[in-house]
């Protein structure tokens, strides 16, 4: 590949990357994830898997590393989700 291909995809893994960064912040300051779809974070989840195994099975390092890190930030998410769930399935005391 040449260095304007390598430039794109690192600038496009980068930016997707990142966009999780924030939410997964508000997560940990609030404790909460209330407004998250659980659906749109399961479907991203899969998506990100996919785009992983492509990324290993075309050895493709770029796309691999960001999408193993957007797995990453999105498991996080899912994490706040199901401890909500949890604890919303406990009485009060």
């Amino acid at each position: 590949m040449d260095i304007l291909t390598n430039l794109l995809g690192g600038l496009a893994a980068f930016l997707t990357t990142v966009a999780n960064i924030p939410q997964v912040i508000k997560c940990f300051r609030t404790g909460k994830a209330g407004d998250l779809s659980k659906k749109m974070l399961i479907s991203l989840a899969l998506g990100f898997t996919l785009w992983l195994s492509y990324g290993l099975l075309r050895d493709d390092l770029i796309l691999a590393a960001a999408n193993a890190v957007s797995l990453g930030l999105v498991a996080v998410l899912l994490g706040f989700k199901w401890r909500e769930r949890g604890e919303s399935a406990q009485p009060d005391q």
